[in-house]
């Protein structure tokens, strides 16, 4: 899972995704479940109307919490293009354009990615799948790499003599 795309004009994007809510998804699924049969078996059998309360009320919060993890699974999402003459970030409503000039350093953290300004400002971006994702290694070096040729800096080979 590389970049999302290459462009000939050597501009990449990357999409840095949280994994699926699976988890919370699961929880939410069987607190439906539990919550229908509870609505289902009240109203059937005639039992209280406590009992059908409740299962209405398991049932709101079941789809609460599925609705809260799809959401905040969305709003977790970022984009990073990286073009000649810098770096664009975009999440939600947010975006952020940095020419490599202004950009001192880049380092990963275990849930961010932190873009150092030369006027001492940062920029954040979640990382949500961790230090070992292929796609955020990948970035990282494409980052550092145009940081190295913005500034005119060479990887030489080494002599293995």
């Amino acid at each position: 899972m590389l970049p999302v795309s290459e462009t000939p004009d050597r501009r990449q994007s990357y999409v840095l995704r949280p994994r699926p809510p699976v988890r919370a998804l699961a929880i939410a699924s069987l607190a439906a479940l539990v919550g229908a049969v509870l609505t289902v078996v009240a109203a059937a059998l005639g039992l209280p109307g406590a009992v059908l309360v409740l299962g209405a009320v398991v049932l709101g919060v079941a789809l609460a919490l599925a609705v809260a993890s799809l959401v905040l699974t969305a709003r977790l999402r970022s984009t990073i293009s990286l073009d000649p003459t810098g770096l664009k970030l975009s999440r939600g409503p947010q975006r952020v354009d940095l020419v490599w000039g202004d950009i001192s350093a880049v380092d990963l953290t275990g849930d961010s990615i932190v873009l150092r300004t030369r006027d001492d400002g940062r920029t954040e971006v979640p990382n949500p799948r961790g230090t070992s994702d292929p796609v955020v290694s990948s970035m990282l070096n494409a980052i550092r790499a145009a940081l190295d040729a913005d500034r005119g800096y060479e990887n030489f080979p080494r002599d293995r003599s």
